[in-house]
């Protein structure tokens, strides 16, 4: 597991985590760093937080379902939180793809990674 890195070595703390803050409304909304709240893991579609835009507080076990709907792949994260995220490949927390990712003091670049869901560590 290790598709999420800070640039210097592929494997180190690797994983991301983010959805929007955002309206019940599909979001996805082009933002740079200063749009991801604190307490927030936020995501981007594109490299250096460019692109589509999700966000979220909690836990999510649908990305593409429910109030918040984030369908693009991943390619910028960042966890704002206190804890630790862990990134799944399908719906209901299943298919763990990632380590699981610790708060970080800026965004990380990923590898276009199909994120479907994610949880905060407790």
């Amino acid at each position: 597991m290790g598709r999420v890195g800070n640039g210097r070595a592929a494997g180190a703390v690797v994983v991301a985590a983010a959805v929007l803050a955002v309206s019940a409304a599909p979001v996805a909304q082009a933002a740079g760093p200063g749009r991801c709240a604190r307490g927030r893991v936020c995501a981007w579609s594109g490299q250096g937080t460019t692109g589509a835009f999700c966000s979220w507080r909690g836990d999510d076990r649908n990305w593409r379902g429910g109030k918040r709907r984030c369908g693009f792949r991943v390619n910028s994260i960042w966890n704002r939180g206190r804890g630790q995220v862990t990134f799944y490949a399908s719906a209901n927390y299943r298919g763990q793809i990632t380590d699981p990712l610790p708060a970080t003091p800026r965004p990380l670049n990923a590898a276009d990674i199909a994120i479907r869901s994610h949880r905060w560590s407790r």
